[in-house]
C-alpha cells in the first residue's frame, strides 16, 4: 500500500488516501467505455487486483480498532445477560400462572354473563307479557304490578351487561394485567390455501421460488419442473 505509513498519519487517514486516489486514478479507466483490448484488460485487473488488497488492509485496521470496544461490549453482555434472563425467565413463568388462573376467571365470568342476559330476557319477556295482560283492567294494583315487572328487567338487563363487559384484571399497583386475545392459524389444506395465497400475493411466491430456484442452481442443478439452470461467466 503506497499510502499507509507515509509520515505516520492516522491509519484511517492514511488507508482513506490510498483508496481515494485509487479510486480516482480508476475513473480514467472505468468510464462507461467497454474494454476493447487485452492490455485494457489487465489494466483494469491491476486495479481491481489493487482494490481488493485496498480493501482487505482497511477491513483488517478496522478490525483492530474495533477490537477493544467488541471485547468491551462483550464484558458488558456477559455481565448482564444472565441477570436479564433470569428476569425474563420468572417473567415467563408468571405470565404463564397468572394466565392460566384469568382465562379460568374470564370463562366463568362468560357463563355469568350468559346466564344473566338469559335471565333478563325472560324477565323482559314476562313483563311484557304481564303488562299486556294487564291493560285496560282498570285496577291501580295491576299497573303497579306491571310498572314493577317493567323496572326488574331493566335491572337485570343492566346487570347483565355489566358482567358481559367484566375482565379478569389484576391489580399490580403499576398496572393492570388483563387477557390479551390473539389468533393462531392452522393449515387444514395446504394446497387450497397455497392457491389462494398465490392469487392474493403473487410477488412474494415469485420471490420464494426464485429464492429456492437460486439455492438449487448453486448447489446440484438436479432437474425443477418450470426452472432451467443457466450457466454465466464473471470476473473472479
Amino acid at each position: 500500500m503506497s499510502g499507509v505509513g507515509h509520515n505516520n498519519p492516522p491509519p484511517f487517514v492514511a488507508h482513506d488516501v490510498d483508496i481515494s486516489d485509487l479510486y480516482d486514478e480508476a475513473k480514467h479507466f472505468l468510464d462507461g467505455a467497454p474494454v476493447e483490448t487485452q492490455g485494457q484488460a489487465e489494466a483494469v485487473g491491476t486495479i481491481l487486483d489493487r482494490v481488493r488488497k485496498a480493501w482487505k488492509a482497511a477491513d483488517e485496521q478496522r478490525k483492530v480498532e474495533k477490537q477493544p470496544h467488541d471485547a468491551a461490549a462483550q464484558a458488558v453482555q456477559d455481565q448482564w445477560n444472565p441477570l436479564l434472563a433470569k428476569a425474563k425467565r420468572l417473567e415467563t413463568v408468571a405470565k404463564t400462572v397468572i394466565g392460566a388462573w384469568q382465562v379460568k376467571v374470564d370463562a366463568e365470568q362468560r357463563a355469568e354473563a350468559a346466564r344473566l342476559a338469559q335471565e333478563a330476557e325472560a324477565a323482559r319477556i314476562a313483563a311484557q307479557e304481564l303488562a299486556q295482560a294487564q291493560h285496560g283492567t282498570g285496577r291501580l294494583e295491576d299497573a303497579e304490578q306491571a310498572e314493577a315487572a317493567i323496572k326488574a328487567a331493566y335491572r337485570l338487563t343492566k346487570e347483565a351487561a355489566r358482567a358481559d363487559k367484566a375482565k379478569p384484571l389484576i391489580s399490580t399497583g403499576g398496572r393492570s394485567i388483563g387477557l390479551r386475545t390473539h389468533w393462531e392459524a392452522e393449515i387444514t389444506d395446504r394446497r387450497a390455501a397455497i392457491n389462494f395465497y398465490l392469487k392474493r400475493s403473487p410477488d412474494r411466491f415469485e420471490a420464494l421460488l426464485q429464492q429456492l430456484a437460486d439455492e438449487d442452481a448453486r448447489g446440484t442443478r438436479g432437474a425443477v419442473p418450470g426452472v432451467l439452470f443457466h450457466e454465466r461467466k464473471r470476473a473472479a
